[in-house]
């Protein structure tokens, strides 16, 4: 094989395997970014339409998916940590903070649990509507918490 041959299957390979490696990396929805925010949603959390997993349309009204992971519990309010793609906590994004309904359940680590059995380092999904500040844990619910 000549060198110019060598050259240009090296070339081709090193483009194909950075076209794999890119890839294989989670990325945001494209959907998430035709996503129209609250204002004080923005205001509070300006990083969460980057960390936005998927959009779901519900009734004709689009909500972005996020995943969090519970990091404090107070009276019957709930504080959970936005995460990354990659399952980390997402730097200078405060926690979200919101108080379910009475005996309200939500799926957590793919368990119906009630909100009063939730754990520190517990994982959920959560929606945010849009043109809505409040969050919503099951969009067949449709009560904003």
């Amino acid at each position: 094989m000549t060198i110019k041959k060598y050259l240009t299957l090296a070339a081709v390979a090193t483009g194909l395997c950075a076209a794999s490696m890119t890839g294989a990396a989670a990325e945001p929805n494209s959907a998430c970014s035709t996503m129209i925010y609250h204002k004080s949603f923005l205001d509070q959390y300006p990083r969460a339409p980057a960390v936005c997993r998927q959009v779901d349309v519900k009734n004709g009204v689009k909500s972005a998916k996020f995943t969090g992971k519970v990091v404090g519990r107070d009276k019957g309010s709930i504080t959970v940590q936005f995460l990354n793609v990659a399952g980390d906590a997402v730097a200078g994004m405060e926690p979200a903070t919101f108080t379910p309904a009475e005996g309200a359940k939500l799926t957590v680590n793919g368990k119906s649990t009630k909100y009063s059995d939730l754990k520190s380092g517990d994982t959920l999904n959560f929606w945010v509507s849009e043109n809505r500040a409040g969050i919503v844990t099951d969009l067949d619910a449709e009560k904003t918490n």
